[in-house]
């Protein structure tokens, strides 16, 4: 009896002091509600904003990169890059009248191209890979041209001129087959812009990229298909390291896509920032292991392409 005694009168004190304090609250709330909702908004709202910043200062914090620091925050956090927000296609759409392709006419009514290049800055100069300028017959070094877009129409029609390049002096590293060429007399009555030049440094292994350029071009129109801009889109597959350098630097990014003949020189950009991260360089192929074409000299393309990283070619701009 005792023990139920003690329980009913530890449950009616228990509910007293419940009452006393929920009345104590209500009084204490109802003269300081305005102070209190104050306090919580201005160190809730401060809180959310000094977070967003924290954010911003790691997009932005310095280019420097420590290779052998383990805790790294995320890639995406130490790009310097900020995130492009524009869809794929979108990407695209711009960027390609940045891109021109580069030949020569070697007869009346004649055209070859030999590869693809990209605006580099606003006066008209152009990147592009070394070896298309130096596999150039020597008579015809002199009188390369740049197929640049001078119209966008609606319907998805483009329009083309051919302007006379000049390499410009000193701007030629065969090593790290980068070049850099200048329109002749350009001005500012085409389509032609910029890309904008990241940090290839900051690549990883895995990262998904894209390429454009005029592969097959010559064979294209002949073909009855006009003027053909393609786009190739992959991963970096792997990076390579220049052994013989001490400073053992990054000399090559394998990419997991097909390239053709007439992609080098374009530009290899990360699809996350829409920045040029490398240069497009070599097609691996083999022979053809199709019978009737034994005898002949026909590469069949494999899925891996090679490209020069973009800080390579920044020492000549």
């Amino acid at each position: 009896m005792q023990f139920w005694t003690n329980v009913l009168s530890n449950f009616l004190a228990n509910i007293a002091a419940g009452v006393i304090l929920g009345v104590l609250g209500f009084i204490i709330g109802k003269k300081y509600k305005s102070k209190i909702i104050k306090f919580m908004q201005e160190n809730i709202q401060g809180g959310s904003h000094n977070i967003q910043a924290g954010r911003d200062v790691i997009l932005n914090t310095d280019k420097a990169k420590d290779s052998s620091a383990k805790d790294q925050p995320p890639p995406s956090l130490t790009t310097g890059s900020p995130i492009s927000t524009e869809s794929f296609g979108e990407k695209i759409s711009k960027d390609r009248r940045s891109i021109v392709a580069i030949g020569f006419i070697p007869a009346t009514n004649q055209m070859t191209i030999v590869g693809s290049g990209f605006c580099v800055s606003g006066d008209g100069k152009i990147l592009t890979a070394a070896h298309i300028y130096n596999q150039t017959p020597p008579q015809f070094q002199s009188k390369l041209m740049g197929m640049v877009m001078t119209k966008q129409e609606q319907n998805g029609l483009e329009h083309y001129i051919w302007l006379p390049l000049d390499i410009i002096e000193g701007k030629k590293t065969d090593n790290d087959d980068v070049v850099l060429f200048q329109i002749q007399n350009f001005t500012n009555n085409t389509l032609l812009q910029p890309l904008v030049l990241g940090d290839s440094s900051r690549t990883e292994v895995g990262d998904e990229v894209y390429f454009m350029g005029f592969p097959y071009a010559a064979n294209l129109i002949n073909e009855g298909f006009g003027i053909t801009l393609i786009v190739n889109r992959g991963m970096i597959s792997n990076i390579k390291h220049d052994g013989i350098d001490p400073l053992y630097p990054r000399n090559w990014f394998v990419v997991d896509a097909i390239s053709n003949p007439g992609n080098s020189g374009c530009p290899l950009i990360d699809r996350k920032t829409n920045e040029v991260v490398g240069i497009m360089s070599i097609a691996f192929r083999t022979k053809s292991q199709v019978p009737k074409y034994n005898d002949l000299d026909i590469r069949e393309p494999m899925h891996i392409a090679g490209a020069k990283p973009i800080n390579l070619a920044k020492k000549l701009l």
